[in-house]
């Protein structure tokens, strides 16, 4: 007893202890690993900072570059492209690139401070891209040492002689902007280029910004590295750092970023030394990571001012609670000894000394009151035991007999008297009808049962007995709730008198699946939807009625015959072992297919088809639902009709043509074939519907569409925009540029030639029976060519739409290229 309370005043210094380290431990852990992470979020924010401003500065020298004089007049004046190399040279001092190029819009260099090779191409490059539509642009690119040599000739010897891979990839921050066509016609592009890989100048400038010294505890270095492929390309230097280079592990680099959390967080070791690590990606201008950018400091200083303040937490309170122990212990001291001389009385007792009692009880506390209690109860005990000694036997038998009768059936049982009072109920019929025992012993059979009175109880039990020893009856709840019954009734005879025994069956189940078999038959007879039920080889069993609409054969001509030559067309019966093949598979099967009526033609049915199992997990036969959905189908067409095309012309409209011109444009990117768009516009419109109506304008619209259509090849489209403006997509017309030009003329000559023709015009003004019923229309029209995606569908339209203006402006009845300086008649 004295080691327990030992223990037990121990026990807060012993337990309680470790586990309040634990959870300060924990507690502490989570709010350095919050501090830490705030703090790397901080710098990663400075990080990418600093980046955006040497983004944003590389924008505006180039900007500024190719708006000078001195630069403008290389691309004016057509200098040579040895005097234009030497003045980039010249211009690049200062200017914070790497090197300059030069390039046409074919992206050829015209001149370059690195010595590039007569018409040598750049790669394929965003920034100039976006430079070559009007916007100066600048933004991380990647290539490979081979396509270096385009931009940077020198520095790609440099770099191919260190890595002996022409693969490798080389990080830039690429600066473009397009020459002032106001200023020269060339039409060029400026671009500048910052090499990132071991631009060790730029990686120890940001670390100076985001680690200034003395920012950090301890003196510790801050670390800031870009990661290509989780290899460096550049970090700062460390001292601990025993290469140049440092290797980012897999589970911080952020290859499978999300927009919305782009950003990871974690430890790893740098030079032998944990660093906390924030990295986040570094994109290209299509979104696409490239490299990673990383920032960090050493985590030492931090973890050893957390162990210290934890350790001096810990002693602390590991001091109070052992003065809270010791103080328990003088106290339990006196306790220990009262309760011992309980224990030896209470171990004397359950020995079998039944007259052992607690003497000299002097005390009247807690221990006092305690010590009269104990020895009432023992008293208890003692008179317990010699009255369940006596009872035992007979609690004894009475079980057994029990058990034999009530507990060897499964059904309810009931024993009653002649007059049908309960005598015997086993727990079974207890839990059918709701009540306790006491309270079913309290009852007749005709509190629950209306087939029985309890004045005419043995009358009705011989005379059912006589018809039939199972009967079906309703039974009632004493809840009120009421369930079918199955009664088996017989008669016993004991001690001169004669008792009921009846078996009680709940057949609430059996009747709920006769119902729904009933339900079953109801629904599959009425149903609107054709079902078809077949075996397991699809075999059809039986059909509704309105299969028999639906298709037009008859049950009997179906039955016995497989589902494949009933109602599948010749071309879609392979499609039938498919859905046989996916039932067997999946169980299940839906979607839209024709099926033959018996008259030969086809309709479109909306099927669906499952497989009912059995209980071993087989296919017992399989159910198809269907329905005609030709009144769909076409509505459906109806309403295309109706969305994609004009209802005056019937042409397509401009949602159609929007489809149309995306998917020329990318049958031209696939092809590399020419397109061409025209907007045409009528010249002298208005006054038709003026001195004609509306009608009459109305007509001569419908002809026009008719001589557009008729002017085109069935692969182009023709549409409506909306009033007397009208769309040609021409698509496919050649490889060559000027070749696809004169056919795109020849076609819009063509077009203009037809519409000028006089027109029938059946006047809807009565006043006007005297005046001419010819009216003559003509065209303007503007074209632009097209070649991929080079443009989007509205700078296209947009293009198409001001050479149909310049063509009005020039004095109507006019074809005008977009890019031409000369209208044609």
């Amino acid at each position: 007893m004295r080691f327990r309370l030992l223990w037990l005043g121990l026990m807060p210094l012993l337990l309680a202890f470790p586990i309040v380290l634990l959870s300060l431990g924990i507690s502490g852990s989570a709010q350095l690993s919050e501090l830490v992470q705030g703090q790397l979020n901080s710098n990663l924010s400075g990080a990418q900072n600093y980046l955006r401003v040497v983004q944003k500065e590389l924008q505006s020298r180039i900007t500024d570059l190719v708006q000078s004089e001195r630069v403008t007049k290389l691309v004016q004046e057509k200098t040579a492209r040895h005097e234009i190399d030497q003045a980039l040279s010249a211009t690049l001092r200062g200017s914070g690139f790497d090197f300059l190029l030069i390039v046409d819009r074919n992206g050829t260099v015209l001149g370059s401070s690195s010595a590039v090779s007569d018409h040598e191409r750049v790669p394929d490059s965003y920034v100039i891209k976006q430079a070559q539509i009007g916007v100066a642009s600048s933004g991380f690119e990647q290539f490979t040492l081979g396509q270096l040599f385009a931009l940077s000739p020198a520095r790609a010897k440099q770099l191919i002689a260190i890595n002996k891979d022409s693969t490798v990839k080389i990080t830039l921050l690429n600066a473009a902007a397009h020459f002032p066509l106001s200023v020269t016609e060339q039409d060029a592009v400026l671009m500048g280029g910052l090499f990132i890989n071991q631009n060790t100048v730029l990686i120890e400038h940001m670390r100076e910004i985001i680690y200034p010294a003395g920012k950090l505890p301890d003196q510790a270095e801050g670390f800031v590295g870009i990661f290509v492929d989780d290899q460096s390309i550049v970090n700062s230097r460390l001292k601990t750092l025993a290469s140049d280079a440092a290797i980012l592990e897999p589970d911080l680099s952020p290859n499978d970023y999300s927009v919305t959390n782009p950003n990871r967080y974690g430890t790893q070791k740098i030079g032998g030394i944990n660093f906390g690590l924030a990295v986040s990606p570094i994109t290209n201008g299509d979104e696409k990571m490239i490299a990673a950018l990383a920032v960090g400091f050493p985590l030492a200083p931090y973890t050893d001012t957390a162990w210290l303040l934890l350790a001096i937490v810990s002693t602390m309170l590991g001091l109070i609670m052992l003065i809270i122990s010791i103080t328990y212990l003088n106290a339990g001291r006196a306790i220990v000894r009262k309760i011992k001389d309980i224990i030896e009385v209470m171990s004397e007792f359950g020995q079998g000394n039944r007259l052992a009692r607690i003497d000299h009880i002097q005390r009247r506390d807690e221990l006092g009151a305690l010590a009269i209690n104990v020895n009432e109860l023992l008293d208890i005990i003692t008179r317990q035991e010699k009255d369940q000694i006596s009872a035992q036997q007979v609690i004894s038998d009475e079980a057994s007999r029990r058990r034999a009768i009530f507990n060897s059936v499964t059904d309810g049982v009931l024993v009653l008297s002649e007059d049908g009072q309960i005598l015997e109920a086993n727990p079974q019929i207890l839990r059918m009808l709701g009540y306790s025992e006491i309270e079913l012993m309290r009852l007749n059979i005709s509190d629950w049962d209306s087939n029985f009175s309890s004045n005419k109880y043995m009358e009705q039990i011989n005379q059912l007995a006589l018809n039939s020893s199972v009967i079906e009856t309703v039974h009632r709840r004493k809840d009120g709730s009421q369930y079918p019954a199955e009664l088996s009734i017989s008669h016993a005879q004991w001690a001169g008198k004669t008792f009921t025994l009846m078996l009680i069956r709940d057949i609430s189940l059996r009747k709920q699946q006769e119902e729904k078999l009933k339900i079953s038959a109801s629904v599959f007879t009425a149903a609107l939807e054709a079902i078809v039920l077949t075996d397991p080889e699809g075999v059809i069993t039986d059909v509704n009625e309105s299969y028999t609409k639906i298709i037009g054969f008859e049950k009997h001509e179906v039955i016995g015959k497989s589902s494949k030559a009933i109602g599948f067309t010749d071309n879609d019966v392979h499609l039938f072992d498919q859905i046989l093949s996916h039932l067997q598979v999946i169980g299940h099967w839906a979607g839209e297919i024709e099926l033959k009526r018996k008259e030969g033609d086809t309709i479109p049915v909306q099927l669906k088809v499952s497989a009912v199992h059995s209980d071993d997990g087989g296919i017992r036969h399989f159910v198809a639902m269907f329905s005609d959905i030709s009144l769909q189908k076409q509505q459906q067409l109806r309403l295309e009709q109706l969305a994609l095309h004009d209802t005056l012309t019937q042409l397509p409209n401009r949602q159609k043509l929007n489809e149309r011109l995306t998917l020329a444009m990318a049958t031209s990117q696939r092809s590399g074939l020419y397109g061409a768009l025209l907007m045409l516009d009528l010249d002298n419109f208005k006054p038709l519907n003026d001195e004609h109506g509306h009608a009459a304008g109305d007509q001569l619209l419908i002809d026009v569409a008719h001589r557009l259509t008729s002017c085109v090849r069935e692969i182009d489209t023709v549409a409506r925009l909306g009033g007397d403006e009208f769309v040609i997509l021409l698509e496919s017309l050649s490889d060559d540029e000027s070749v696809a030009r004169q056919h795109a003329l020849h076609i819009a000559e063509k077009i203009r030639s037809t519409v000028s023709e006089p027109y029938l015009i059946k006047s809807g003004n009565a006043h006007e029976e005297n005046a001419s019923p010819w009216h003559t229309c003509t065209a303007s029209i503007g074209i632009t060519l097209f070649l991929g995606k080079e443009l989007n569908q509205n700078q296209l339209l947009n293009r198409a739409d001001i050479a149909m203006y310049e063509s009005k402006a020039t004095g109507r009845n006019y074809i005008h290229f977009y890019s031409a300086s000369e209208n044609f008649r």
